[in-house]
């Protein structure tokens, strides 16, 4: 017997393997799977099949490079000393990326709406069929919101007509081809945008009391859900009708007050960028708690967004569950003066 076979420190496994040989494997992988996480918003102009590695949210990307990063530290962990410092922060690193765009763009971790904020809703209905309208349109209208948007409303505006008649709430309805609004402030006009195939935006114009803190007016865009769309190549054609609508020498983020819409991919698009200049993701500012819109059951993505100016940024978003149909909704928060 050599002295080999007598050492309490010796870090050999099966096979003549170390702790620390296998442990470089999973780091390794780690280590590849931050790199594409970098990298895949490049993806998003791609187009096909392609552009949906930009669609796999931050906290896959998370679970994925944690599981690599929790094994390697396992192995490290559990194999005899010496144990080796700079693998052991190698695997911790990797995760700090992915961990952060996690809590930046998936969950939010603002305050949430007060109860006495003014508040504006808005929901991607899809249509909701007239078994279910009558749900949607009572959960909508016990939020109380001062303004409540929606696309593709569906049966909601004539069931919501109905329910105004005999309860007298005192909104103002107003529908515009695939968008309705119902507004307890007077809806100074509603007009189109941008159409140009799929891509539909509309500008709502609210008639607010000076000092009101809701955004008076409203871009609200709904872009095409179809897989074999390029979601960047919508994004820019968005942009450009918003430009094409203004006055010459106009600015858009001088004439909106707030953006909401279902534009149809993900926070990590670049693109979002460009849909009106200086407009940022309000969830990822103010956002509280999960931000995840689609499917509704299950809210893997954020594909619905409030997007706003930050001298104008709401002070809180929040997603909420309206019983039926694809999306969750978003409540945008505005703190009274």
């Amino acid at each position: 017997m050599n002295r080999r076979d007598l050492d309490p420190h010796e870090e050999n496994g099966p096979q003549g393997t170390t702790p620390r040989s296998l442990a470089i494997w999973p780091i390794l992988v780690g280590w590849v799977l931050v790199i594409g996480w970098l990298v895949s918003p490049l993806a998003s102009g791609i187009g096909g099949r392609g552009q949906y590695l930009v669609w796999i949210p931050d906290w896959v990307w998370l679970a994925l490079v944690g599981f690599c990063s929790c094994l390697a530290v396992f192995i490290l962990v559990m194999g005899n000393r010496p144990r080796s410092l700079r693998l052991l922060v190698a695997a911790g690193l990797m995760v700090l990326g992915p961990l952060w765009g996690t809590f930046h763009r998936d969950v939010g971790l603002g305050v949430g709406h007060a109860a006495d904020d003014s508040t504006v809703v808005f929901l991607n209905a899809q249509d909701p069929g007239i078994r279910v309208v009558d749900d949607v349109v009572e959960e909508l209208i016990t939020m109380d919101a001062e303004v409540v948007v929606i696309v593709n409303p569906g049966w909601i505006p004539i069931t919501w007509r109905a329910i105004e008649s005999e309860e007298s709430t005192g909104r103002f309805l107003r529908t515009f081809g695939h968008f309705f609004v119902a507004s307890r402030v007077n809806i100074a006009s509603m007009r189109r945008v941008v159409t140009s195939g799929e891509i539909r935006a509309i500008e709502v114009t609210l008639e607010l009391e000076d000092g009101s803190s809701l955004p008076r007016r409203i871009l609200v865009a709904d872009l095409p859900s179809d897989l074999a769309v390029n979601r960047a190549e919508s994004l820019r054609t968005l942009a450009a009708g918003i430009v094409a609508d203004l006055d010459e020498g106009a600015e858009a983020r001088s004439r909106f007050d707030l953006l909401v819409g279902d534009l149809n991919t993900t926070p990590r698009t670049p693109e979002l960028d460009l849909v009106i200049p200086g407009f940022r993701d309000a969830f990822s500012s103010v956002g509280r708690g999960w931000g995840g819109t689609w499917p509704r059951d299950r809210g893997w993505l954020r594909i619905d967004f409030a997007l706003a100016a930050p001298e104008r940024m709401p002070s809180s978003v929040e997603t909420f569950d309206p019983g039926s149909g694809g999306h969750r909704g978003l409540i945008i928060g505005y703190r009274r003066p």
